[in-house]
Parts: C-alpha cells; sequence; structure tokens
C-alpha cells in the first residue's frame, strides 16, 4: 500500500489601495505572500488637481 503526503501550502494575498497611507505601512509589516499596490483605484478630485500643479 503506497501512501501519498503532501504539504498544504497556504498562500496569503494582500490587495492595498495606493491612497491609504495606513494600509500601506500596515503591509509593510505583515506576513503575506504576496502584496498588490491597487493603482486603479479612483483619485478623488482635490487630489488629481494637486497633481497637475
Amino acid at each position: 500500500m503506497v501512501t501519498d503526503s503532501r504539504p498544504m501550502v497556504r498562500r496569503s494575498l494582500l490587495v492595498v489601495s495606493v491612497l491609504d497611507k495606513k494600509a500601506l505601512l500596515d503591509a509593510v509589516h505583515c506576513s503575506a505572500d504576496a502584496i498588490i499596490l491597487d493603482i486603479a483605484c479612483r483619485v478623488p478630485k482635490p487630489l488629481r488637481d494637486d497633481a497637475r500643479r
């Protein structure tokens, strides 16, 4: 009788908005396997206006 033993690997993924400074700082200290920065999030109008200057 052959038994196969495979370790279960649990992956963690963290998605963070680039506009959320607290979440970015928390992401630096987390133990996630991967961190994705959401750069497609809607930028508020005041920030867009500041970027154009």
